[in-house]
């Protein structure tokens, strides 16, 4: 097996871990899997960001990381091929 095709399988992996991360910790919770509409409070919260939602964005966050990084090594693995690697 080549390296561009190890790193090309590699970047795919990670764009999945990375799919899963932000389809389950991005979209918000407003609807429940009826698909009643749930009630949202509005305005800003005086006391702040909970831990849940600080958490909620922390892993928000590391699925875009994994979905940047898993298309740089596809991308690198373009490259990689034309290199004969």
């Amino acid at each position: 097996m080549h390296t561009s095709s190890i790193v090309n399988s590699l970047g795919l992996v990670i764009n999945i871990i990375g799919t899963f991360f932000v389809w389950k910790y991005a979209l918000p919770k407003t609807l429940d899997p009826s698909g009643v509409r749930l009630r949202t409070r509005s305005g800003l919260d005086p006391e702040g960001p909970s831990d849940e939602k600080l958490l909620f964005r922390s892993r928000n966050e590391l699925g875009f990381k994994f979905l940047l990084f898993g298309f740089f090594l596809q991308l690198a693995s373009n490259f990689l091929q034309q290199l004969g690697h």
